[in-house]
């Protein structure tokens, strides 16, 4: 905490921390109508600003964000001041543009999901003004504010639970989109996949038993697909598009083997609203709140990788030290669906020296039916929505058993300057 509040409790801590339990993030604003925000006309131009304020304290600032056409704003700017007002003269001298987005129904939807009736349940740390307008502007319920290396996070930190940490950065419940996907069993011949249970926010119960992996790509690589296909069912929304489908980081459980599984969907790197360095920073602070230990890190890409990509994945794979546990990392490449097998061989040979994967890894792993076999760690895939299972077979199969089985190590999640979280101490890893 520093000296900046002496030994007193920081202000924004005292309004803040009654509202920080899971069953009160909530918003409490009723819906509004479609009148109520028609001073926002369809395919305006709307932009997300903000400007930076210091009524923390002197030392600290932070940025207050709205939402403008600027000649309307739209914001919650604290616990008793929301909603829409004119855009001043002096609002343009003090705001700072970040982005410039069109009015469509997605954008109109949001905002009047904030603008109803009702006071709105603010908290500087879970549903701040950035945290709107972000939601506002992308569908993604995010405050970089909060993010673990701000000055605004080490404020709160020492004050708050690891079950309340977790709640940073997280959809409030009536906000959390709807991902579920159809629960149609995709392949009804299929045997060794894990079995689906639900769908979750966030994991409460720190679970070093479970077997953990966590799923990451460009966007438009088939993330959530590749999560369907390990349960064998339509459990989260998965389409081609060049916005990412996930637009938080989507956790799945269930059971694989007798044993709990959390299977973890993250925002797609390279999105076209949110930088790589936001993506990295939401996606790694989630995954740290939440989760102990990782079995498996799944790495997913798809045609020409490009060197924004190459290093988002190379920070990921540097955080979660690839080159001490290469056997707990799984590297696809996908959509190959018609591609001829030379043309498969290649583009994983390109792809695993574009990003220094060592491809001729293995493992000798024991398998459901007691048998022992040797599993890869480089996956060429392409299974298109109805191609036969006698066409998918050998290939999901062997993919599958890479990333559902355990093996010797298991990732220790690393961490930052803030570690609330106890751990098994009877658990070795190789560091």
């Amino acid at each position: 905490m520093g000296n900046l509040f002496s030994n007193l409790k920081p202000k924004p801590v005292a309004e803040d921390e009654k509202r920080w339990d899971i069953n009160n993030h909530t918003t409490n604003i009723e819906t509004a109508t479609e009148e109520d925000v028609s001073c926002f006309k369809d395919k305006s131009k709307l932009y997300l600003c903000y400007k930076i304020c210091k009524s923390f304290s002197k030392d600290l600032e932070y940025k207050l964000y709205i939402i403008t056409d600027k000649k309307m704003k739209f914001g919650i700017m604290n616990h008793n001041e929301s909603g829409l007002s004119a855009f001043s003269a002096e609002d343009k001298s003090e705001y700072i543009e970040d982005a410039v987005f069109k009015m469509n129904k997605d954008v109109r939807r949001r905002i009047m999901l904030l603008a109803g009736p009702g006071k709105f349940n603010f908290s500087h740390a879970l549903r701040n003004s950035e945290h709107v307008a972000r939601y506002i502007h992308s569908g993604a319920w995010i405050s970089y504010q909060m993010t673990e290396a701000s000055e605004l996070r080490k404020l709160f930190n020492s004050y708050m639970s690891q079950d309340q940490i977790k709640l940073i950065n997280v959809h409030p419940e009536e906000l959390a989109p709807n991902d579920e996907g159809s629960l149609e069993v995709m392949y009804e011949e299929a045997r060794d996949h894990a079995q689906y249970g639900k769908q979750t926010l966030l994991i409460l119960d720190e679970d070093n038993d479970a077997h953990n992996i966590v799923i990451l790509g460009p966007t438009g690589s088939g993330k959530s697909a590749i999560v369907n296909q390990l349960y064998n069912k339509q459990v989260v929304l998965s389409k081609s598009s060049p916005n990412s489908v996930t637009r938080k980081v989507q956790y799945t459980q269930g059971s694989y083997n007798g044993k709990r599984i959390n299977i973890v969907d993250t925002i797609g790197m390279c999105d076209t609203v949110l930088s790589p360095d936001q993506v990295y920073n939401v996606v790694k602070d989630s995954v740290k709140a939440n989760m102990v230990y990782i079995d498996k890190v799944v790495i997913v890409c798809y045609g020409r990788i490009q060197k924004d990509h190459r290093d988002s994945i190379g920070k990921f794979m540097e955080w979660l030290r690839y080159a001490n546990y290469k056997t707990n990392f799984v590297f696809v490449y996908n959509k190959q669906e018609g591609i001829p097998t030379a043309e498969r061989s290649q583009h994983l040979i390109t792809m695993c020296e574009e990003l220094g994967v060592d491809m001729n890894k293995d493992e000798i792993v024991s398998c459901p039916d007691g048998s022992r076999r040797s599993i890869k760690f480089a996956h060429s895939l392409g299974i298109k929505a109805g191609t036969p299972w006698d066409d998918v077979e050998t290939e999901l199969t062997e993919f599958k058993r890479a990333v559902l089985s355990r093996t010797k190590s298991r990732i220790k999640v690393p961490l930052g300057s803030f570690d609330n979280r106890s751990t098994n101490p009877s658990i070795c890893t190789i560091i």
